[in-house]
């Protein structure tokens, strides 16, 4: 018997935090520089985004 996935009660989410939920599930899985280079440019592009709520897709595409 299966268990339905229900969606997080936090609709806020922050996109950075979300970024680094994404970043650490992955950690096991690349290599150390990925973690340290790739992800860290990742990180740093987030944070320059003009809002970093899910609810303002449009402002942060434009």
């Amino acid at each position: 018997m299966f268990t339905p996935i229900t969606p997080s009660p936090n609709p806020q989410t922050d996109l950075g935090e979300l970024w680094e939920k994404y970043a650490e599930f992955k950690k096991p899985q690349v290599s150390p520089s990925t973690c340290a280079v790739d992800y860290r440019k990742y990180r740093n592009h987030i944070a320059k985004l003009p809002t970093k709520t899910l609810d303002d897709a449009i402002a942060i595409r434009d």
